[in-house]
């Protein structure tokens, strides 16, 4: 996967999609009666763009150099055994910081999904489905070291929002979209960590399975 050059303007995009959504979302009471996500999509590597470095390089001098989300200068709040905490993360969990960027990079080459007027179910390469109900009830699973991951989702206009919650690691959330010109499926993703001056944002692209070239 290769780091798309449109970065910079697709942050601009982002950002103003995600002003709307807040760091609590709130979800609309049904789903959209135009806007059908269903099917089985394919992940183009070559215009999805790059979400970082690797995940032992997280919270490294030099982060983002060679492509990755690089935070703006002034780092990401503190800094090594200095206010803000380990790792100058604002007293964040190097390893469940880890894990957070583990379920970043962690790109589905595959996925299946099903919509009804109550739920999105997402299968994910082999894994076993995630249904997920609209109305923002919240689903709890457990990563290593006893992490729990805590999942809410549900509609904001055409947007299928999906916000997954690290204790203690941050804050993941996926807005799932089916362009009008291409007939892709795109799925922005913005991530929050402790003191990071700005959430990292990016954008990986689907082709409907039969349309794909992988």
């Amino acid at each position: 996967m290769h780091v798309n050059t449109r970065f910079l303007s697709l942050g601009v995009v982002i950002g103003a999609v995600f002003m709307a959504c807040g760091s609590s979302q709130r979800f609309d009471k049904v789903a959209p009666e135009d806007v059908d996500l269903a099917g089985t999509w394919v992940l183009n590597t070559e215009e999805s763009d790059n979400p970082g470095p690797p995940t032992d390089q997280v919270g490294a001098p030099g982060m983002g150099e060679r492509g990755g989300m690089m935070p703006p200068p002034g780092g990401m709040g503190g800094r090594p055994g200095g206010p803000g905490g380990r790792g100058g993360m604002g007293g964040m969990d190097p390893e469940k910081m880890r894990q957070t960027m583990d379920v970043v990079r962690e790109a589905a080459r595959r996925i299946d999904l099903l919509q009804d007027d109550s739920t999105v179910t997402l299968k994910y390469d082999q894994r076993p489905p995630l249904v997920l109900h609209i109305d923002g009830r919240e689903l709890e699973q457990q990563l290593p070291s006893d992490t729990k991951l805590k999942i809410r989702a549900g509609w904001q206009g055409r947007y299928f929002v999906v916000e997954r919650k690290i204790d203690g690691g941050g804050t993941i959330t996926e807005q799932y979209y089916k362009s009008s010109v291409t007939d892709q499926l795109q799925i922005i993703t913005r991530v929050e960590l402790g003191r990071m001056p700005q959430p990292m944002e990016f954008m990986r692209v689907y082709d409907a399975a039969g349309e794909s070239k992988e």
